[in-house]
């Protein structure tokens, strides 16, 4: 687990005084989980009014949150501040397209590979959490 995650994995437990937990699997499609919650959490360097989310990592914990009714949490901190997105609402649109990005977020990599993803307007968050 990276500390910046855990930092914002603590924020929402504080904030819901609830007790997501970590997954510690290595190569778990999301990061915390509990009884009613799967949750990714993305922390982003730099302000856009789109988070970005994969195809893959959407479509297989969306139908793994159905299958283990749960809901299937968002979660993204951008300039100090934390979004929480519920995608298990069906309200959310994506305008997903083929783009041209890194294969990982691992900066020894930068080999360019397409995937399908989408966006999720800011603004559109359940819950905003400011962390200044």
């Amino acid at each position: 687990m990276k500390q910046n995650e855990k930092d914002i994995l603590d924020s929402v437990n504080k904030e819901f005084n609830i007790e997501l937990k970590w997954n510690d699997y290595e190569y778990n499609r999301f990061d915390a989980e509990d009884k009613n919650y799967i949750v990714e959490i993305k922390d982003r360097n730099k302000y856009y009014d789109n988070t970005m989310i994969e195809f893959d990592k959407y479509s297989f914990n969306i139908k793994y949150a159905e299958l283990a009714k749960k809901k299937f949490i968002y979660v993204v901190r951008v300039d100090g501040n934390i979004y929480i997105f519920n995608l298990s609402k069906d309200d959310t649109t994506f305008g997903w397209e083929w783009k041209l990005i890194e294969a990982t977020t691992n900066f020894k990599n930068r080999k360019k590979i397409k995937k399908l993803v989408g966006y999720i307007r800011l603004e559109d968050c359940t819950k905003k959490i400011d962390t200044h």
